[in-house]
């Protein structure tokens, strides 16, 4: 009898280690922790802005608080990728037309203004990831409060996203989300 108690504690202990693991980048999703340290100056905004089209695409997890208990359900138990501390789906979801589109809108300067601070939307929520060829230009956008967060090299950068480029972003997004591409089911 003892063996077995000590047998179910110990898979019951590995199962809470195991979510645990998993819980653990929410903690920085949720508290913002992950978007720490981000540059916002305007000025520096050329040396962030990516050329070309991506060659990669993710769509976010649910909305951390106007969607919670989908949001840590997917966290815990979907596959997923913890990028740059936010939480996406696993699988490209859009097309290579709307990648070039996206290419096209993201490398235009003119598409950015400069961060207005924290916006009272609930928080910065990672909707989409892009990422191109050359492995150093991401992007991490969040449709809720048009703002953007533009990698390189690991260096983030904090803006927002002018206002007929966030209304594109939501149209692609929604035609995604009803052409059925990728794991787009649960879309912004």
């Amino acid at each position: 009898m003892k063996r077995r108690l000590r047998i179910i504690l110990i898979v019951v202990a590995a199962i809470v280690v195991i979510l645990a693991f998993r819980a653990y980048p929410g903690i920085g999703i949720v508290t913002h922790w992950n978007l720490r340290g981000a540059v916002t100056n305007f000025d520096r905004l050329e040396s962030y802005i990516p050329t070309g089209a991506p060659e990669a695409s993710k769509l976010g997890l649910p909305h951390q608080f106007f969607d919670e208990s989908h949001f840590w359900q997917k966290l815990l138990f979907s596959n997923r990728s913890i990028i740059h501390g936010h939480a996406f789906r696993a699988g490209d979801w859009i097309s290579s037309a709307e990648l070039d589109e996206i290419g096209e809108l993201l490398s235009a300067p003119a598409s950015y203004t400069p961060w207005g601070g924290e916006s009272m939307c609930g928080g910065f929520h990672a909707d989409f990831y892009f990422r191109w060829k050359n492995g150093q230009d991401e992007a991490i956008i969040c449709l809720g409060c048009g703002e953007a967060v533009l990698i390189r090299s690991g260096t983030e950068f904090r803006c927002n996203i002018e206002s007929s480029v966030h209304d594109r972003l939501i149209e692609i997004s929604k035609k995604a989300e009803q052409g059925g591409d990728g794991d787009a089911e649960e879309a912004v």
